[in-house]
């Protein structure tokens, strides 16, 4: 799953491969790319529901990468755009 990022208007992506669960991350400012990739490789807490949670890497499942880079840009101000 390819998904564009970018940070003050210059674009790069984030590629992740379902099956090897490895990570891509293509953007000009290396600072980027260490922002996106320590937060996408370090555990998580997602609240799935009212009174549930579940703590993983993003990288373990696709769902998970999924509900990482929807909370990117709260957590890193590295934007994410899913339109293709």
């Amino acid at each position: 799953m390819k998904v564009k990022i970018y940070k003050n208007d210059i674009y790069g992506y984030v590629n992740y491969n379902e099956v090897s669960q490895e990570l891509e991350i293509v953007h000009p400012d290396e600072n980027v790319v260490n922002i996106v990739r320590n937060y996408l490789t370090r555990r998580k807490i997602f609240k799935v529901g009212c009174h549930t949670s579940i703590t993983v890497v993003p990288t373990q499942e696709l769902q998970y990468f999924d509900l990482a880079m929807n909370e990117l840009y709260t957590n890193t101000g590295i934007h994410v755009s899913w339109g293709s």
